[in-house]
């Protein structure tokens, strides 16, 4: 089911990008998010990549090259918590679309996952440098223990923005993954009903 999430979460993130902009990749792992991102924003466009691994960015690095989508893609060896600023040092102040993968490296240390408190940090970054009408998604592992707490904080913070912006989400069955999508509407939401992604 995750690989048919993963194929949802890109149809999504094809439907709001376009050639020339700008696009984060909070945890490029092995490169597939980020590789889809670079050839979505195209050669005049620009990805930011981040992954506190340095085995995930030689992998999304040979990806990449393999790809030649490399030139438009700048990969950060740093936590996700500190996307704002990294973003800042390169002049950039906006995001067209971010992207969150969380978990732990496939094929590597299972013991190093993403955590909580720096995840929350990020998607409220990553909120705040988002362009009206952009989209964040979120893909959140429920299937290990660091994966269930975090999941449940995401969960909530989710629950949190979708009394302004449009947030849907969409659940593989037996503890499956989770993909949720925000999407900064113009028009400010009411409603604090998360949606079902189609």
């Amino acid at each position: 089911m995750s690989t048919r999430l993963t194929a949802l979460a890109h149809q999504l993130l094809r439907a709001h990008l376009a050639p020339g902009d700008t696009a984060i990749d909070a945890t490029t792992g092995n490169g597939h998010d980020t590789l889809m991102l670079a050839q979505c924003v195209g050669a005049k466009g620009r990805v930011f990549g981040f992954d506190v691994q340095p085995a995930a960015l030689d992998s999304t690095r040979n990806r990449l090259q393999h790809a030649t989508a490399l030139q438009q893609v700048t990969l950060l060896l740093r936590s996700h918590a500190e996307l704002a600023s990294a973003l800042g040092e390169y002049g950039m102040e906006t995001t067209r679309a971010a992207v969150f993968n969380l978990g732990y490296l496939p094929g590597s240390d299972k013991h190093i996952t993403t955590l909580t408190p720096s995840t929350l940090s990020a998607l409220e970054q990553s909120l705040q440098l988002l362009d009206i009408d952009g989209v964040l998604l979120v893909m959140a592992y429920r299937g290990h223990p660091a994966g269930a707490e975090e999941s449940a904080h995401i969960e909530q913070w989710m629950q949190d923005q979708a009394r302004r912006w449009q947030v849907r989400r969409r659940c593989a069955a037996n503890n499956g993954p989770i993909l949720y999508a925000l999407h900064k509407t113009a028009a400010d939401k009411t409603t604090a009903v998360i949606g079902t992604i189609d």
